[in-house]
């Protein structure tokens, strides 16, 4: 309970009270966090922060030894597929999660990927046949349900992954593979025992799907080609997620960070900060862009308090339509006045010619950048499944 409100909804793992400054529990509090993809709790007083860490030398971290199974069935598979979801990054630093593709390219397997695992593998890649699930490619849509065999790594098999109207038939086929990953010799050993055990097959022909661009999709595309293609985007919740998604091809992994299926309005600004400050913390040299809805920008606003008092580089996009979705209407403030007031340079666009000058403005500088980009309200093209 909190302030008598039952919490059973979080659907909590489990919860700890740190009653003194205790390592192991911190410690064992993040790997269950990790393992279970649940949220943990971890209730810290005041007074335990104040105290100093008394460390021994024992070894806090879980035992060495990794094993993993194939089941021997799966050895008859004519069409098999890998589906890779955001847990094979495990435990991984950043520089050795941009080195599993190296090691899954090793596997003459066709695979898919879940929306958080994207660019864990190139998506050029004649093998990788892309994002499965309700916002997936065709390609891997078509595969997943013609695959006779399944190897599931790091993949909770939510409803974005796996619809409602393909879930019984599919999850009969699927074989998840629960490892926690610590290092990229797990995955290496991982793809040993695939290769012994599956066959190789020729990657199947990739379909080009057809989309009828509006107004605001078109933005979306052209705000696409021009940033990075190592740049990370932080999307909030909205339709420049679902087209951002299919627009765009990830070559690294972390190339588009989501609150995914939890679809959490003001979700963008702050995160884009957060992943700014990791860049800065562990020397990755990415650019950060954050796209919001008009809606959902509103939520956060504050933050750009932050983003000037830190002078962060990031890209912000709004994507104004004066609309919450189909849902309603909305009245906006004016966003570059609010800009101005935190101190923040801005533009506002309105003709799509105008945002590649203003994205290479926004590049060649070292401060953050606000861009408001009008556009007309479009609806979601149907999912390929």
């Amino acid at each position: 309970y909190f302030q008598e409100v039952d919490t059973g909804f979080l659907n909590i793992y489990r919860g700890y009270l740190l009653d003194r400054p205790d390592a192991k529990t911190l410690c064992k509090a993040f790997q269950e966090c990790l393992s279970s993809k649940k949220p943990v709790s971890l209730s810290i007083p005041r007074d335990v922060l104040t105290m100093e860490v008394e460390q021994d030398s024992e070894d806090t971290q879980e035992s060495n030894t990794f094993e993993v199974k194939i089941p021997e069935n799966i050895k008859e598979a004519k069409k098999p597929l890998i589906l890779i979801g955001q847990g094979i990054y495990g435990t991984l630093k950043c520089r050795d999660i941009t080195k599993i593709g190296k090691v899954l390219k090793k596997l003459d397997i066709p695979l898919v990927t879940t929306f958080p695992a994207r660019g864990v593998v190139e998506e050029r890649y004649k093998y990788n046949l892309g994002l499965v699930g309700r916002r997936g490619t065709p390609t891997a849509n078509r595969y997943l349900l013609e695959s006779d065999s399944i190897i599931s790594i790091g993949a909770s098999l939510s409803y974005n992954t796996i619809p409602e109207s393909i879930r019984e038939k599919t999850l009969k086929k699927i074989t998840p593979l629960d490892v926690k990953i610590n290092s990229l010799d797990n995955i290496k050993y991982i793809v040993e025992e695939i290769d012994e055990t599956l066959p190789q097959v020729e990657p199947p022909e990739r379909e080009t799907p057809l989309l009828n661009l509006g107004d605001y999709s078109t933005k979306i595309l052209e705000i696409v080609k021009n940033i990075p293609e190592d740049g990370i985007v932080v999307t909030d919740a909205g339709n420049h997620t679902v087209f951002l998604s299919l627009l765009r091809t990830c070559i690294l992994p972390r190339s588009i960070i989501s609150s995914h299926g939890m679809g959490t309005m003001g979700f963008g600004l702050p995160a884009s900060i957060g992943v700014k400050f990791g860049c800065i913390d562990f020397n990755i040299e990415r650019e950060v862009i954050s796209i919001s809805g008009d809606g959902g920008f509103q939520m956060n606003l504050q933050e750009l308090s932050t983003l000037e008092e830190n002078n962060l580089k990031i890209l912000l996009v709004v994507m104004k339509n004066n609309k919450l979705n189909g849902f309603c209407d909305i009245k906006n403030p004016d966003f570059n006045r609010v800009a101005d007031g935190y101190g923040i340079d801005n533009v506002f666009i309105e003709d799509v010619e105008d945002i590649k000058p203003n994205i290479k403005y926004f590049l060649r500088g070292n401060k953050p950048y606000l861009m408001v980009v009008e556009c007309e309200n479009e609806e979601l093209p149907k999912p390929f499944l």
